[in-house]
């Protein structure tokens, strides 16, 4: 992925930033020596270290950017046909909560609610490996996915059923907008 790509992928370039500082720290975390191929993950780490670097350079310019106009797909508008994130990437990404009638089975463990990376820096919005959660109709497990980043799977969703079918399934302790609502 290039680095317009992953800046388009977060929203904006300070969530870029942000997730690629994550990386870069959760990199660091775990000396290369650890590896069974330390050269690979020196090369890694070199190569975050210049992305977050660029990303910074970029963020630190904030030119004064009048956004082009955001067209749909299709509409009679001579526009470019940008999202909001392509027409100014400085401006802060809007988040719209995931769709609860769809499933999202196979989707990263990370929450239904809130944007991903979270607005303190803090962190990110993600649910544990063995988390169990209702959203919508669904009852969902968040099972790992064999392939880690950084020492950390973050885990895919997998349907268990539907939430009605569980004990407890639409209690509000496996309800994700009351666990979501609740974490910071």
């Amino acid at each position: 992925m290039n680095i317009k790509a992953f800046i388009a992928a977060h929203g904006n370039v300070a969530a870029a930033l942000t997730a690629m500082r994550g990386a870069l720290a959760q990199t660091e975390a775990r000396p290369c020596s650890d590896f069974l191929n330390s050269n690979a993950c020196n090369e890694t780490l070199e190569l975050t270290r210049k992305s977050v670097s660029a990303l910074e350079a970029c963020n630190d310019l904030k030119p004064e950017v009048k956004a082009r106009p955001v067209t749909t797909p299709g509409s009679s508008s001579k526009g470019d046909n940008l999202t909001a994130a392509e027409a100014n990437p400085w401006d802060e990404p809007k988040f719209t909560p995931a769709d609860p009638a769809a499933n999202h089975e196979g989707e990263s463990c990370h929450f239904f609610t809130k944007a991903f990376l979270r607005r303190d820096g803090g962190g990110t919005n993600s649910y544990a490996l063995g988390a169990h959660v209702c959203y919508g109709t669904r009852f969902y497990r968040c099972e790992p996915t064999g392939s880690e980043v950084g020492g950390h799977d973050s885990g895919k969703w997998k349907m268990v059923g539907p939430c009605a079918a569980f004990k407890d399934g639409t209690s509000p302790r496996f309800d994700a907008s009351v666990i979501e609502s609740a974490a910071k």
